[in-house]
């Protein structure tokens, strides 16, 4: 029997940046562009609480998340990863395990991940979070501005303050040569 095999290029795409930065109306919209499942990881108000619980959740969460993909090929854009976790937890101060998160950024970069920061230099309008106040925002920005040098994954810092979502993904896809 003759079984044609298909190679299927595995594309990541990892949407990240601060509060406030676009990140799910890009990824939305890319999703349905490149017809790529978008996968967005919520936290519970909970968790906000309790210092360790993000670091146990990025042990257990990112490890089997990785191995997914490693396993399967899967092509996903993800609505926030690891480089959250990296980049909150020095602006909050939260327990981070930089060995783990730099293994984590080996794996991804591996599987040629592609990152794009959405940073809006100058806010446009109110903003307003529940959870992150606009002066940590700046911290924020500045401290993803040293994840690009942390990470051996492609990365694209992208300036969303003109919301102009068209521009913007135009410019991500030139980014992951689509």
């Amino acid at each position: 029997m003759n079984i044609e095999r298909h190679i299927i290029n595995q594309q990541i795409i990892i949407i990240e940046g601060h509060d406030g930065g676009g990140k799910t109306t890009i990824s939305k919209e890319l999703s349905n562009i490149l017809n790529i499942p978008r996968f967005k990881y919520t936290q519970c108000e909970e968790h906000f609480a309790a210092k360790y619980d993000f670091l146990l959740r990025t042990y257990f969460d990112q490890s089997m998340f990785i191995e997914f993909l490693e396993q399967t090929g899967y092509s996903i854009i993800l609505d926030r990863c690891y480089p959250s976790e990296w980049v909150y937890s020095k602006v909050f101060a939260r327990p981070m395990d930089e060995i783990f998160i730099d293994e984590l950024d080996k794996k991804y970069a591996k599987l040629n991940t592609k990152i794009v920061i959405c940073e809006k230099k100058n806010f446009i309008g109110e903003f307003k979070d529940d959870y992150v106040k606009i002066s940590e925002i700046v911290s924020i920005k500045k401290i993803y501005r040293r994840f690009i040098n942390f990470t051996e994954c492609e990365t694209l810092l992208l300036d969303t303050a003109k919301q102009d979502l068209n521009g913007d993904i135009k410019k991500i896809i030139k980014f992951i040569g689509e």
